[in-house]
């Protein structure tokens, strides 16, 4: 078993629980009439290993509804047994996916039981339930929106034209038999549900707490946290722009730091005139299209477009590389880091810009900055950009650190993406020989294994800095460094 398998497999024990395989074989093996067939839509996507990253998106999109995170902080064990809630989680979905109809509606009646006991009080006295079937539509919306995106963007064969709708018709099944009055029944009927709990939605410092925990505290082998970082990466990069904000929001006194813009109307996120990236656009791969959404600014689309086309490039400096370092600092704003998300957002969009193995990248990447941005930002955006050519940010600069971090937790990833990086910046610097490569490689390494910590910020540090100094300590091995 490759050390891939091994992760992989501890993950899934870890998600399916001790009774796993037992759950299996009686969601597999009981005999029985089922709701839907084995090459359905709804079993498509659940089936997908696409689902790690969805539930981890749901599981933080639902945290935004102040009731629904009220309900799993005075009752939920998510502290002392965060797999264990999780593992519940799963075996639902299985059961009333796959199971036998018998055993679907056992487990339905046996998650309303446990409902009933949840019950409690808004800190400003609004009384809450988990009955509630508005409130069990949320969860259900959230969660089915969740799946249908990261399978859009992850899943082995995404769905296309009615497949769609037939997905979000068969997850309202269970829905309703649950307590959930009207579930969705189209994608279109999906999007309007959220949009009208919107008004509802907001952080809580319960939900970042809550948040905090799930991404700093995974109760998983050392060498399995940075794959379950990596998907926790990608989940956050797949929720709405908003709802990335929110939870950090919560943390921060109010008003003392300032949040990023609120994007468009929700059919047009950019503002200019483009409707929704999602279903069979972004499920073709193009980086770029999902890339797009998260421009910082709601104008300037040319120079977007024109970044977009910079950054399309073969090597380790490439649109993949900027959506990673997107994705990082998403994971630090919902970590807890404060910092302007809109300037050091344009920063990351900047950073590597201009590529070409050359001494002066940076500088000529801040240079672009200052040319090609409003005066509010320029200076200070071609500042963090010149910073990423030593990557040591001054202590009290939280706006460089988080950029910092961001950049260099591309050390922490997962073997496979490790090496891929490693491969992708020898391939940047194809025009230098193997030998200079490996002596200049080596060298780079070794200042940054010496320094007494890889990472600024204390979140980062205690999210990556173990599995950044063991993917080091491998490749100057490699290299024949010291």
């Amino acid at each position: 078993m490759t050390l891939r398998d091994r992760l992989g497999a501890e993950l899934f024990s870890k998600v399916a629980g001790p009774d796993g395989p037992r759950n299996r074989q009686r969601v597999h093996g009981t005999p029985g009439p089922r709701w839907f067939e084995p090459d359905s839509p709804i079993a498509r996507v659940h089936g997908d290993a696409s689902m790690f990253v969805g539930g981890i998106r749901a599981v933080m999109l639902q945290s935004l509804h102040p009731a629904a995170m009220q309900g799993v902080a005075d009752h939920s064990g998510y502290r002392g047994d965060m797999w264990g809630r999780l593992a519940q989680v799963s075996t639902y979905i299985a059961m009333t996916t796959f199971g036998a109809e018998q055993d679907a509606l056992q487990i339905i009646r046996a998650v309303q039981r446990a409902h009933e006991s949840v019950t409690g009080t808004m800190p400003d006295g609004t009384p809450y339930a988990a009955s509630d079937p508005h409130l069990l539509g949320w969860v259900h919306a959230a969660e089915i929106d969740s799946f249908l995106v990261a399978h859009d963007r992850y899943g082995h064969r995404p769905l296309v034209g009615p497949e769609r709708d037939q997905y979000v018709a068969q997850t309202a099944v269970a829905a309703e038999h649950l307590g959930v009055i009207g579930a969705p029944r189209s994608e279109d009927d999906l999007h309007a549900t959220l949009a009208a709990y919107e008004p509802e939605l907001r952080g809580t410092p319960a939900a970042q707490e809550a948040i905090r925990f799930l991404l700093l505290h995974p109760d998983l082998p050392l060498a399995a946290r940075p794959g379950y970082l990596a998907l926790a990466s990608a989940a956050i990069g797949l929720l709405p722009a908003d709802a990335r904000r929110e939870p950090a929001a919560a943390a921060r006194a109010a008003g003392d730091q300032p949040g990023p813009r609120r994007g468009g109307h929700p059919d047009d996120p950019l503002g200019d005139g483009v409707g929704p990236r999602r279903g069979p656009r972004a499920a073709a791969g193009d980086p770029a299209v999902s890339l797009a959404e998260r421009w910082p600014l709601v104008d300037h689309h040319a120079l977007r477009d024109e970044l977009l086309t910079a950054w399309d490039r073969p090597g380790y400096h490439d649109l993949r590389h900027l959506e990673e370092v997107l994705d990082r600092l998403a994971v630090l704003t919902a970590a807890g880091v404060g910092f302007d998300p809109t300037t050091v957002g344009l920063a990351a969009w900047f950073h590597d810009a201009v590529y070409d193995g050359a001494a002066d990248d940076e500088e000529r990447s801040a240079r672009w900055a200052e040319r090609a941005l409003p005066a509010a930002y320029a200076d200070e955006v071609a500042r963090l950009v010149r910073m990423t050519a030593h990557h040591r940010p001054a202590d009290d600069d939280t706006s460089g650190a988080a950029l910092s971090d961001a950049d260099l937790g591309i050390l922490a990833a997962p073997q496979e993406r490790y090496d891929a990086y490693a491969g992708g910046v020898r391939e940047d610097f194809a025009h230098v020989s193997d030998d200079d490569f490996r002596a200049g490689r080596a060298a780079v390494l070794r200042e940054l294994a010496v320094r007494p910590r890889l990472f600024s910020t204390p979140e980062a540090r205690e999210l990556w800095e173990v599995a950044a100094r063991a993917n080091l300590r491998r490749e100057l091995d490699a290299l024949g460094g010291d």
